[in-house]
């Protein structure tokens, strides 16, 4: 018997569960707690028996809502030194007849304010190749100060 894989993505309303076991596919949808969201991953997860999973897959359709209506708190990021403007940089899909139009903006009122201020973009030095192997080591110490930074 293979290992379940399992998909779960989180929404405002209900959390959907599905597993593939076997070549069977499963699915439920349990209610979303909107305080604690982990709380009907595992209710799912459980209602489906689940717990021999080898693959866990993990999408939030309210993270992501959160992230397009710019609904989020004040947050940080950590990266690599030299890549705190990486979310400047970013690309972004535009419908087919905007793809052209350099004055074609999304709707929404702060399509150019950045999702974390630069200022709230910290670096650290590590780096990883492209082939996963170390090139640089976490250096601990500064990326924890750099965290401390972002906590105040």
């Amino acid at each position: 018997m293979l290992k379940a894989m399992v998909g779960v993505d989180v929404g405002g309303t209900f959390t959907d569960v599905v597993a593939v076991r076997d070549g069977v596919i499963e699915t439920t949808k349990v209610p979303t707690n909107l305080i604690d969201t982990a709380d009907g991953v595992l209710s799912g997860a459980r209602e489906l028996g689940v717990d021999d999973a080898g693959v866990f897959n993990h999408a939030s359709t309210a993270g992501l809502n959160a992230l397009l209506t710019r609904r989020i708190p004040k947050v940080g990021l950590l990266c690599t030194a030299g890549h705190r403007d990486i979310l400047d940089i970013g690309q972004n899909w535009r419908p087919a007849d905007a793809v052209t139009d350099p004055r074609w903006r999304r709707s929404f009122g702060d399509a150019l304010a950045p999702l974390v201020p630069r200022y709230l973009r910290r670096g650290v030095r590590e780096r990883l190749g492209a082939d996963g192997a170390v090139v640089f080591e976490l250096d601990e110490e500064p990326a924890r100060h750099q965290i401390e930074i972002l906590g105040r």
